[in-house]
This record gives structure tokens, sequence and C-alpha cells, in this order.
């Protein structure tokens, strides 16, 4: 078990929090674009809104899924394989400028981001002392709020200097960054134990939480 205090405590703490924080500013990135998107398409504030729908309901029917998943390979490949979807997603949105091509790479992504956000607390339920657990899962639920308003602010400042494919070329390029760290970082399981036949109920609670969470 990952003890409180401890070198290793510190790391894995950072690379869930890192990840966390990684996820919400990508969820968030295009809610300061809907004017942009609205003004230039010619298109009305409300179906603009699916810039930022997408990505949520993407994110909220892919938790259980990705939960079943990592009951059986593992929660650390769900959540790096979560991660490195971030940056090429990030990449095809870059590469088009079709309103309805990127609301639905935005769902793609709100997919992709579901896959850190389902298990990242079971993985510290099962790794960390129970100490331990209560401060990282603090750090990892503040880091929620502080990507989510980091995404809003990057993203609204970023779109002013570059538009909004630039933003989002600069997001992928962080969130690249970002992955490498978090891969480096986050340690092995030790205490995982597979499951094939069932979803934890850690992680149905879970899911209901980040649905009311995310969805207000």
């Amino acid at each position: 078990m990952i003890e409180l205090g401890s070198s290793r405590y510190r790391l894995t703490a950072f690379a869930l929090a890192f990840g966390s924080f990684l996820i919400f500013c990508n969820l968030y990135l295009f809610q300061p674009m809907l004017p942009v998107f609205a003004a230039s398409d010619g298109i009305s504030e409300t179906r603009a809104n699916w810039l930022l729908a997408a990505a949520t309901l993407g994110l909220s029917f892919s938790l259980v899924p990705w939960a079943v998943l990592s009951e059986r390979i593992g929660r650390r490949p769900v959540m790096l394989a979560s991660l490195w979807m971030l940056p090429l997603v990030g990449l095809a949105i870059a590469s088009t400028s079709s309103f309805w091509v990127v609301v639905l790479l935005r769902a793609l992504m709100g997919v992709s981001l579901g896959g850190f956000a389902a298990v990242a607390v079971a993985y510290m339920a099962e790794e960390f002392s129970p100490k331990a657990l209560a401060i990282a899962v603090g750090s990892y639920i503040s880091a929620n709020s502080l990507g989510g308003i980091s995404g809003r602010v990057a993203g609204g400042m970023m779109t002013d200097w570059w538009g909004w494919h630039g933003a989002v070329l600069a997001m992928a390029a962080f969130s690249l960054f970002g992955v490498v760290i978090v891969t480096k970082l986050l340690p092995r399981q030790r205490c995982f134990s597979q499951v094939k036949h069932r979803c934890s109920p850690i992680h149905v609670a879970y899911y209901r939480i980040y649905v009311r969470q995310v969805c207000g």
C-alpha cells in the first residue's frame, strides 16, 4: 500500500491530480468558444452548445463501460489509454472546419475523457492506505475544479490570440506533454485483482457522482 508522506505517495498523487486536471481542461476548453462558432458559422447559440454537450454526453455514457473494462485489464492501462487519446482527438478536431464533424469528434473526446474519470478513484482505493486515500481524493477533486476553470480561461485567451484551431492545437500539445508525465509517474498496480463478470459497486457509485458533477 502507498503510505501518506512517502515519495511514492507524492508522485502518485501528483500524477492522478494532473491527469484529472487534463481531463477537465479538455472537457471545458470549448465553452468560451461557443459565441465564436455561433458568429462564424451562422448558427444559433443553442446549436453551438452541442460542442460542449456532446463531450459531456460522451463522458457520461462511457464511464460504466470503461469501468467494466478496467475490472478485466486493470486500472492503469485504462487510465493511460484514455489520456493518450486526448492529443490524438484534439489533432483531429483541429484538422476540420465542419461544425458537425467537430461535434462528433467532441463526443469522441468525451469518451476519451471517461476512461480516466471512471477508474481513478478505484485505483486510489486499491493502492493507497486509508489515511493516504482521504488526502489523495481531496487533491484529485480539487484538480477537477482547477482543470475546469483553467480550460475555460485558457480556451478563451487562446481563441482570442490564435483562433479556435490554434487553441485546440495548443491544448493537444499541452495534453501530450501532460500524458507523458503521467505515464512516467503513475506506478504499476500492486493490489489489483481481476474481476471478469461484474462491475464493482464503487464504479456504479462513482458513475452517479460524476454524472451529477459534470452535468450539474
